[in-house]
């Protein structure tokens, strides 16, 4: 005796979906970037890139080697990619040290640059130690692209001058180091996920000032009392602008460097310095 299932259309329904779905998801390639998973169908790996093209299009668009760590093909198989930079994630100005120093331009191909940084160390006599100030400089470097909001700085420049002892001839003079480089990050923050996490809130508590001078060699830390308020926000060519007012903060534009659930960091320079603003959620 054959029993008729009344549930049968409708589970062999489900798993017809199931196999459409499967075959849909397999019908790309996964390429995994910094900033996320493109669904997309690689043409061609070169020596610094990947070729590809969104699913019915036939622009040819490319990715730097430099930001994918590995390609999920649509056969299933997965091809990884020594070149991605292990780079630290950078919250803001208190994790300067975390800053990784490149001098190989080939390393922050792809990745987002932001601005150029300069710093100089001196030491205080012709006995200061040179290695000492060296490592200052180095410091300074890191503080300046932490606060501009990345993780990683291109040496561009670098040039250190010795000691030089006084005699009767010629004045004593303690060694220097000048630095030059750019600061570039392998992410930064989504103007559509910054939106959807503040909502329609433009009040925020300012927790904190940071502020690093052209000369200073420490970043400096000023505790905020008040409420800092958005008067607009703007996205530019994937950065994020915001307009600030506030009785305790410089009025003006920043840039956002970094949010989360539990904050938001901003950034503005001008000739003489870098400042952070630290705001907390309502």
């Amino acid at each position: 005796m054959i029993t008729f299932n009344r549930f049968a259309p409708l589970l062999l329904g489900a798993a017809l979906l199931s196999n459409v779905a499967n075959a849909q998801s397999a019908a790309v390639d996964s390429v995994y970037t910094n900033e996320g998973t493109l669904a997309v169908n690689v043409k061609e790996i070169t020596e610094t890139g990947i070729r590809y093209t969104y699913p019915n299009e036939d622009v040819i668009n490319t990715v730097f080697k430099n930001s994918v760590y590995r390609v999920r093909y649509k056969s299933g198989r997965v091809q990884s990619f020594a070149e991605a930079l292990t780079l630290n994630p950078v919250n803001g100005g208190d994790d300067w040290e975390k800053v990784m120093i490149s001098k190989l331009e080939s390393e922050v191909k792809g990745l987002y640059k932001l601005e150029d940084v300069n710093a100089k160390a001196k030491g205080t006599t012709e006995f200061s130690n040179v290695n000492k100030v060296k490592n200052r400089a180095f410091d300074k470097l890191r503080m300046e692209t932490a606060m501009l909001g990345g993780n990683v700085v291109f040496l561009t420049d670098q040039a250190t001058n010795g000691n030089l002892y006084g005699s009767r001839f010629q004045s004593a003079r303690s060694t220097e180091t000048f630095l030059s480089g750019i600061a570039y990050s392998n992410r930064r923050p989504a103007y559509a996920g910054f939106m959807s996490q503040i909502g329609s809130g433009r009040d925020f508590y300012l927790k904190e000032i940071q502020r690093l001078g052209n000369n200073s060699t420490e970043i400096s830390k000023t505790p905020g009392s008040t409420v800092a308020h958005i008067d607009s926000i703007a996205d530019e060519n994937g950065q994020v602008f915001v307009t600030m007012s506030g009785s305790e903060l410089v009025p003006g534009r920043y840039r956002l460097t970094y949010f989360d659930s539990q904050r938001i960091v901003l950034m503005t320079r001008d000739r003489k310095q870098i400042i952070n603003l630290v705001l907390g959620m309502p």
